[in-house]
């Protein structure tokens, strides 16, 4: 997969995780303040973590990694995963695999690309990050939750987060076909990604 810029990850991880939200999904990602979560229901998962100076660093690992899966068990190397990579690329923004040694992707966004180490990683990263890879991917997953008649307000959100000008209102009207819906959860979500326009 071709990671997206990290302004239309962010986004696209923000939206999807406030359709999670508002429904009151136990799943799905979400977003907390400085950085973005996923873990998916087949144990792999990734967070990206947003620095100051337009840095990120987008790691994770998947549950049956080949990468780690020859290195623990066929007496390959590790993969090298961080040669290259700034002094903040550290514990600090890492997965927490990492204190396993289960991590099996890194990637950093500096001077408006992402970078990574000496070994491919490309494949790991399908099961680890929610869909994010392209707009409609990630419509198609927040219709998943809040219904197929939804995708027009769903791209609408989309595209007002994509601006960092998403309203209170786009939020709503994406659960209208939802009762009980958490909608201010939902709409956290957003401001904490700093999308939302009050």
């Amino acid at each position: 997969e071709t990671v997206p810029t990290l302004h239309d990850i962010w986004a696209r991880w923000a939206v999807l995780s406030a359709a999670y939200v508002g429904v009151r999904s136990g799943w799905g990602p979400r977003i907390h303040p400085g950085y973005a979560w996923f873990e998916s229901d087949h144990r792999s998962g990734s967070t990206l973590f947003v620095l100051p100076g337009e840095r990120a660093v987008l790691s994770g690992g998947r549950w049956n990694s080949a990468l780690l899966d020859a290195a623990y068990n066929g007496g390959q190397p590790l993969p090298d995963l961080y040669t290259g990579s700034p002094a903040w690329v550290n514990d600090s923004v890492l997965n927490t695999r990492n204190r396993n040694g289960l991590v099996s992707f890194c990637l950093w966004w500096a001077n408006d690309q992402w970078c990574r180490g000496a070994t491919d990683t490309s494949g790991e990263l399908g099961d680890a990050v929610p869909p994010v890879w392209s707009p409609a991917d990630t419509v198609r997953a927040m219709t998943s939750q809040t219904g197929p008649d939804t995708t027009d307000r769903c791209t609408t959100l989309l595209a007002g987060a994509a601006r960092r000008q998403a309203t209170p209102d786009d939020v709503a009207a994406i659960f209208a076909d939802t009762p009980n819906a958490d909608v201010d959860g939902a709409t956290n979500q957003l401001s904490l990604a700093g999308l939302l326009v009050i």
